[in-house]
């Protein structure tokens, strides 16, 4: 099997490996959002075909601090298109 050397540069110069044979790519359409005194949850969610219900494909957690970094760089980011 080869090897993906791809790597990705962020402004404080991480570098992160990224195999994308190991880690899938998923698709979400919906997000819902909860938050206490200790930090954020995202519930990433795909509607189940032609019906209401939801599907959670992921989880993320996080601090109220790192969510709000999450906020400023997604904003950079959709100011390009």
């Amino acid at each position: 099997m080869k090897e993906d050397k791809s790597k990705h540069v962020h402004k404080n110069e991480a570098k992160v490996n990224l195999d994308p044979s190991k880690i899938p790519v998923l698709y979400t359409n919906s997000v819902f959002v909860s938050s206490d005194d200790y930090g954020v949850t995202l519930d990433f969610a795909q509607r189940v075909g032609p019906t209401a219900d939801q599907t959670i494909v992921s989880r993320v957690g996080m601090s109220a601090e790192h969510a709000k970094s999450l906020v400023k760089v997604l904003n950079e980011n959709l100011e390009k298109y």
